[in-house]
């Protein structure tokens, strides 16, 4: 032991060193202290614990033993497992990678970062590391740190077919779509086997309206793993979204009799046979996934549907499901697929009943979805508020930047518990899912300035009050909408029969009202 520092001093520095990793040179200095004082109790004790550690040696065996947790889905005992080989080998590299890993399937991706820095700093040339250090970056939507890491392993000469594949993906989270495709495709060059990244570029190539070239990127990941799950739920949906029903429901099929308890595939089922019109063998499938999910609005609702049940009330929360799906492709679908135009022919409406210079100080949007009615009537009104049941509508909403207050909740909740008042209000392919129409209109009623314009659209029912239809939306009489109107002290401004949009190729026949008070 050098002379110029003291016993405890070198305590300390030896710790630092065992801390550090450096085991054997802090051994030595322990063993130098405990020369210079047999007795010291620290140095005695440090020592042995060094002494200890280096008789358990890592092995194969130990990295091994995780993997099988790993495996297993015992995540947590895998985390407690290498939280110890950690600390027993905190100078090994790969140990850090591995937890990184557990860490990151326990959705922790701020505590994976950690890891593979760990390993990193222990190991700079860890390209295993950094890739999955990246797609950690990824998970977080931490694009640009993402992407710095990828592009070392590109400079590197290290990025695999699998670094090409995880980079697309931190590309498209950065918008980057057309750089996610090229990536994507240098990993199918790479590697022409890839199963997830012919399913990646499916993906990617839905998301760009490329549906046919997305169809072919299915068929070639299945053609190498023909029961890939995720790949024909893929292929289903795509086929679904571009009405080749009867393909897709065979890909559904196929899915059922592999997983037979399958959320997914039981629900695509159902679904795909409803617009089959197959609405007996739909409410079979919908009977088996509420068997695994009682609880699920969806399936209740569209249950009903099939069933005839005579409900005259929505839930909600199969709206909120309904559209939270929707979202993404509501509008373009609406507009283009099904013809939907109302929101279009407001501002007309709103000129024949109040002039060209028709004006509202307090407007209200029930069920904006996406804001198509808010970027009609926007330059009709001083304020405007948006109110809708699903939060991803609503994302969608904010893009547009007409509303001046957005809203989540139930639209009757909405106008029971709020205080302002409206001098415009509408109300357009809402009440399809609300159904029972009187708590509405009173709750309009008790919000409205005099003279209020509320417009609002049904699908029409011909005879009787109200009906739930097998497509899971309501249709109301025109008496019945004139009598709720009456009962809530409401005056008939305007009526007219419409098109609403197209359900299988026809037209929907529906009515376009316009109340007062």
């Amino acid at each position: 032991m050098a002379a110029q520092i003291t016993p405890s001093q070198a305590v300390e520095q030896a710790a630092l060193l065992a801390k550090s990793g450096k085991l054997d040179e802090a051994k030595r200095l322990y063993a130098q202290v405990l020369s210079a004082e047999p007795g010291n109790k620290k140095a005695k004790k440090a020592l042995k614990a060094l002494t200890g550690n280096s008789k358990a040696k890592l092995s194969p065996a130990d990295f091994e033993r995780v993997a099988r947790l790993v495996n297993a889905g015992k995540l947590d005992a895998a985390r407690a497992d290498i939280n110890k080989l950690c600390k027993l080998h905190p100078d090994q590299p790969a140990l850090h990678n591995l937890r990184g890993v557990i860490l990151s399937r326990l959705a922790e991706p701020e505590h994976a970062i950690e890891a593979y820095k760990s390993a990193l700093a222990l190991e700079p040339a860890f390209s295993e590391a950094l890739n999955n250090l990246a797609s950690a970056f990824t998970d977080l939507k931490q694009y640009k740190e993402a992407l710095g890491c990828y592009q070392e392993l590109v400079n590197r000469g290290e990025a695999d077919a699998e670094v090409y594949a995880n980079l697309a993906r931190a590309l498209k989270g950065a918008g980057q779509t057309e750089n996610a495709l090229e990536a994507l495709r240098r990993a199918l060059q790479l590697n022409p086997l890839y199963t997830d990244a012919f399913n990646d570029l499916g993906n990617l190539l839905n998301d760009m309206g490329e549906h046919d070239e997305a169809i072919k990127a299915y068929r070639s990941a299945l053609s190498l793993e023909p029961k890939h799950r995720k790949v024909l739920l893929n292929l289903a949906r795509s086929l679904s979204a571009m009405y080749k029903h009867k393909a897709a429901l065979i890909v559904y099929k196929e899915l059922v009799t592999l997983e037979p308890h399958s959320e997914d595939a039981l629900r695509g089922t159902a679904n795909t046979l409803l617009a089959l019109s197959l609405d007996q063998e739909a409410g079979d499938y919908l009977q088996r996934l509420l068997e695994l999910k009682p609880h699920d609005k969806t399936a209740k609702h569209l249950l009903a549907a099939v069933s005839g049940q005579a409900i005259t009330r929505g839930d909600a929360g199969y709206a909120r499901a309904v559209f939270e799906d929707y979202a993404a492709n509501f509008e373009k679908h609406l507009t283009e697929a099904l013809e939907y135009s109302i929101p279009s022919k407001i501002p007309s409406l709103l000129e024949k009943l109040d002039g060209e210079n028709a004006w509202y100080s307090q407007a209200l949007d029930l069920g904006c979805g996406t804001g198509l009615v808010g970027a009609q009537i926007r330059s009709y009104c001083e304020h405007l508020t948006g109110v809708d049941v699903a939060p991803a509508m609503l994302d969608k909403a904010t893009e547009k930047a007409v509303y001046d207050q957005l809203l989540t909740g139930d639209v009757s909740a909405m106008l029971r518990d709020g205080s302002s008042r409206y001098d415009l209000v509408v109300c357009a392919d809402v009440l399809v899912y609300i159904g029972a129409l009187e708590e509405v209109f009173q709750g309009v009623a008790q919000r409205s300035n005099p003279g209020v314009r509320f417009v609002l659209s049904t699908e029409l029912l011909e005879h009787g009050d109200i009906k739930l239809q097998k497509s899971g939306r309501f249709a109301h009489s025109s008496e019945y909408v004139q009598r709720c109107a009456s009962n809530a002290g409401l005056t008939l401004l305007h009526k007219e029969a419409i098109p609403l949009r197209k359900e299988r190729g026809e037209w929907l026949p529906g009515e376009l009202f316009v109340l007062t008070l």
